[in-house]
């Protein structure tokens, strides 16, 4: 691990993101509905996220933000699951080793029908199938 450690601090004192994403690391803190893959969503559903190009200076900012890009486009079961795909996806392509995300409890009834047993086998499923070498926490 000390290899390992080694390595990430030259990468980021290089601004090597490539090396970075080589590196395995932990990623302990995930909102999932903003922590997946922009590529992954245009490329399944040409649904375009720009990315937030300067620090947002208030939560009005952040608010216009998801309004423009997020809103109501993941509306529903089948879009909420398919952005833990997406979340998956970003984490196998940042080398993340272990990923933390979880659901709230409004995302538990809104989208799975209050079934922890159901969100609990979405989230394996898709691990499963997405990034299988990315162990998850959920």
């Amino acid at each position: 691990m000390e290899g390992d450690s080694r390595k990430f601090i030259t990468a980021l004192k290089g601004n090597d993101l490539a090396a970075v994403r080589e590196v395995p690391k932990a990623d302990l803190h995930n909102h999932f509905v903003l922590g997946g893959s922009r590529t992954y969503i245009y490329e399944q559903k040409q649904i375009l996220i720009e990315p937030i190009k300067k620090p947002l200076a208030s939560m009005w900012e952040m608010d216009g933000w998801n309004s423009r890009y997020i809103g109501e486009r993941f509306s529903g079961s089948n879009m909420r699951k398919f952005l833990i795909e997406a979340t998956f996806a970003q984490a196998k392509h940042d080398g993340i080793a272990i990923l933390e995300i979880g659901e709230d409890v409004w995302g538990l009834n809104e989208f799975f029908h209050n079934d922890i047993v159901e969100l609990i086998e979405t989230f394996q499923e898709i691990n499963e199938r997405i990034a299988p070498e990315v162990s998850s926490t959920n």
